[in-house]
């Protein structure tokens, strides 16, 4: 299924989410991979991040039909939500997010970041991301999973590819973002961090923003998540 994903951003994004949410039932014989095993892995997460569990849900449901199909297996899809919703509980359809903080306050919210990381507060790297979306107005997958390669001193820009920015064709040029003195502060900031941090982590070391995640017995990097900073 991973060679059919396209795009190794895509293939590190799908193979991240199911390893982060499903890895209780991933080492299982496929026989035992029942709805019922699936639903109870499922249930402690299904009303409060029922968005994040449920793409999880869903990249293994793709991969199960894809088994099926593929004459892997024989075994009903033990991942189809058709079968799972009498396992699960309901999710009401008027789910609230955040509000969105209007931009007048972004400023506030800047200094605040930089008074708690003064006194320890808050999870270092975690802040740093959100200081660079704040600086940079990217989004989330963009600001926080910039890549070293990225940066250039010599043009002061960070040249985000293609591939990596929603709606745009391979074929079109990197995204250019200038790279302002706070940016080259926190650049700067985040280069000593790391090195104190992963100095001797070449994988790390491919991240402004890195994270360490668990892929079965394996310990994987990718860009720091949306969950982590936002708390």
């Amino acid at each position: 299924k991973r060679d059919s994903l396209g795009p190794e951003k895509d293939k590190r994004l799908w193979r991240n989410s199911v390893y982060t949410y499903l890895d209780q039932i991933l080492d299982l014989p496929i026989s035992m991979i029942t709805p019922s095993a699936v639903a109870d892995v499922l249930r402690p997460l299904w009303t409060t991040k029922n968005e994040t569990i449920d793409r999880a849900r869903s990249k293994a449901d793709q991969a199960s039909k894809y088994a099926l199909a593929k004459g892997v297996t024989t075994q009903a899809n033990p991942f189809d939500i058709r079968t799972l919703k009498y396992l699960l509980p309901d999710v009401s359809d008027s789910e609230k997010h955040h509000e969105a903080i209007d931009f007048v306050h972004i400023p506030q919210l800047y200094k605040n970041t930089l008074q708690a990381l003064d006194v320890s507060m808050v999870n270092v790297t975690a802040t740093h991301a959100l200081q660079m979306i704040m600086l940079t107005a990217l989004r989330f997958s963009n600001g926080a999973g910039i890549r070293t390669e990225w940066i250039s001193n010599k043009d002061s820009s960070i040249a985000i590819t293609a591939l990596e920015m929603k709606g745009r064709k391979p074929s079109d040029p990197d995204f250019l973002v200038p790279i302002t003195a706070p940016m080259n502060q926190l650049i700067d900031d985040r280069s000593l961090f790391n090195d104190l941090k992963h100095s001797d982590n070449k994988l790390a070391g491919q991240w402004l923003f890195p994270q360490e995640f668990r892929q079965k017995d394996d310990r994987q990097w990718s860009h720091i998540s949306d969950n982590v900073v936002r708390e």
